[in-house]
């Protein structure tokens, strides 16, 4: 009944999804990457929930209250809760023309396997296209060996948004032993006034941007092993 590991309240991505749900009691989320549910102890009454999610065996563990009750007890407290099977980039496309999201989250990543298409020119454009004007763009962008941040900002600017980001990469035993777990996270507002009272110490500006941004005809992976953290 409560969030853990990187959905923790005090996890750079628990932190922020849980102020923006407070200020926003009939917000609508659209999220690609379901994982067991583990961000909808977030999720309240009148808000509208939507995940994508690519695998259907993720779908049966968090659809199974046997197992994760996260999904049920959302539904229980009056959240909508829409699970929907397929990629979650092909998912915002179909949604064109209909009503924009007031929250985003990216959450994809599998171990170290980057998605791709989900970090290139053409998808940040339909990330921009589907969330209002006034949106939050929450992404975690964790992996063990590469720092993907430079992309991030590289559509960041080219689009005009303002993003911070923060990475815990060593937690104490404390931290562990209450379920929290190591993560890198960016969050994305079309101006800073959107930003404030949504992060607390930690946050940094983003890095400067690639000088080559991933598109959909040309995304080098050798480019980005050029972004390794050695030692980190």
């Amino acid at each position: 009944d409560e969030p853990l590991a990187y959905f923790a309240p005090q996890a750079p991505l628990g932190e922020a999804i849980g102020a923006w749900s407070r200020a926003h009691p009939q917000g609508s989320v659209g999220a690609i990457g379901l994982g067991v549910g583990g961000v909808l102890p977030y999720a309240s009454a009148g808000q509208r929930w939507r995940f994508w999610e690519l695998d259907p065996v993720v779908v049966s563990l968090a659809s199974d209250p046997a197992l994760f009750s996260y999904v049920r007890d959302a539904r229980a407290r009056g959240a909508g809760v829409e699970l929907l099977l397929g990629d979650g980039r092909l998912g915002l496309a179909a949604e064109r023309g209909g009503p924009r999201h007031d929250l985003l989250i990216l959450d994809a990543f599998w171990g170290d396997a980057v998605p791709i298409h989900l970090l290139t020119q053409e998808a940040f454009d339909l990330y921009f296209e589907r969330l209002k004007p006034e949106g939050l763009f929450v992404l975690n962008i964790s992996t063990r060996y590469l720092d993907l941040t430079p992309l991030v900002a590289a559509e960041a600017e080219r689009l005009g948004w303002v993003g911070l980001q923060r990475r815990e990469g060593h937690l104490g035993a404390e931290a562990r032993l209450a379920g929290r777990s190591p993560s890198h996270s960016v969050i994305l507002a079309r101006d800073s006034a959107r930003l404030e009272g949504l992060v607390g110490a930690g946050w940094k500006q983003l890095p400067p941007p690639t000088p080559r941004p991933w598109r959909d005809e040309r995304a080098s992976l050798v480019e980005v092993l050029g972004l390794l953290r050695s030692g980190r």
